[in-house]
């Protein structure tokens, strides 16, 4: 009882009187809710950080898809720039021709840092 605070001043309410008769009825009732809403608090917890966990895996996830885009972008458009055709870098990087063609088409034939 001493790890339980809402035990313990149960039982300094019967100690003192105070609601002696229902408390003493109603003890082992009293002792289940106290641990059942302990329990549900750590239920609580528990749940709130594997919500958590898995949004920073999902966020984690869509930040590396979001790398890895921009990084064939840039590797697309650099090419581009160099003078390869659409169909020698779409060869190069195992890629269908009308997504290359449609990255630099969106870029204006332009890498992302001009």
């Amino acid at each position: 009882m001493d790890r339980c605070e809402p035990l313990k001043e149960y039982s300094e309410f019967i100690g003192n009187g105070i609601l002696k008769d229902f408390l003493t009825n109603n003890r082992n009732e009293v002792r289940s809710m106290s641990l059942f809403e302990f329990d549900a608090e750590e239920h609580e917890k528990a749940i709130k950080q594997i919500a958590y966990e898995e949004g920073e895996l999902a966020g984690y996830d869509k930040g590396e898809e979001a790398g890895a885009i921009r990084g064939r972008t840039e590797l697309i458009l650099s090419m581009f720039n160099s003078g390869k055709t659409p169909e020698q870098i779409s060869n190069f990087c195992g890629l269908d021709l009308k997504e290359v063609e449609k990255i630099i088409e969106q870029s204006d034939g332009n890498s992302l840092d001009n």
